[in-house]
C-alpha cells in the first residue's frame, strides 16, 4: 500500500519512480566499487557522505568557454556549478539584470540511461526554452561533454545563476508572496 502511494505521488509506476530507484545494497553488503577504501562497518549515512564528496570533486567537461567558479549543489540529476561565461560580451544571452557572465552549469549524469528520465529531461528543456518569467530560470544553452562526445552519457544545461535554491526558499520562515 505504501509503495503504491509513493509511486502515485511520483506520478509514475513504482519501477520508474526516482524514490524507488536502486536504494543500494543492504547495510551488511556493499557493491564492489564502494568497498575500495571504505570500512566494512560504514553506515549508510557515511557511505552517502563519501558518494557526495566524490561527486563534488568531479569537474564539468564544458570546454573553454566556461570557467568553473565553485560547486554550488547536487540533486537528483547530478551536480550544479557556478561558472563564468568567458564569451559574456553580449553573446551569452543573459538578461541585463543578470550579473555579467555569471551562469549555473547543471550536469545531468547518465541522461540517457532510462527512457523515462530521458523523456522528463527533454520535456524540462523544451518547456524552459519556451517559458519567460522572472521567477523561472532561463536555459541559455545545452551542451554535450566536451571531452568525449561518442560516449555522450552526461548532458550540461547552462542557466542563469540564482543567489539561492528552492530548498532554502521552502525552508525559510518567511511567507511566500506573489
Amino acid at each position: 500500500m505504501e509503495d503504491t502511494k509513493q509511486a502515485a505521488a511520483c506520478g509514475e509506476s513504482k519501477a520508474h519512480c526516482p524514490a524507488d530507484r536502486d536504494p543500494g545494497p543492504p547495510p551488511n553488503q556493499q557493491r564492489p566499487t564502494e568497498s575500495r577504501g571504505s570500512s566494512r562497518g560504514a553506515s549508510a549515512a557515511e557511505r552517502e557522505q563519501r558518494r557526495v564528496k566524490r561527486l563534488m570533486e568531479t569537474q564539468a567537461e564544458v570546454g573553454p568557454r566556461y570557467t568553473l567558479v565553485k560547486t554550488i549543489g547536487h540533486g537528483a540529476y547530478g551536480l550544479v556549478w557556478s561558472a563564468l561565461d568567458t564569451a559574456s560580451n553580449g553573446a551569452s544571452g543573459l538578461p541585463e539584470e543578470t550579473p555579467r557572465g555569471n551562469v549555473a552549469i547543471k550536469r545531468v549524469t547518465n541522461a540517457f540511461e532510462h527512457t523515462t528520465d530521458t523523456k522528463r529531461l527533454l520535456r524540462e528543456i523544451v518547456l524552459l526554452r519556451h517559458l519567460e518569467h522572472s521567477n523561472i530560470l532561463r536555459i541559455l544553452d545545452v551542451l554535450a561533454p566536451a571531452d568525449d562526445r561518442r560516449q555522450f552519457a552526461s548532458l550540461y544545461i547552462i542557466t542563469e545563476l540564482m543567489d539561492t535554491d528552492l530548498h532554502k526558499i521552502i525552508q525559510s520562515p518567511q511567507a511566500l508572496s506573489d
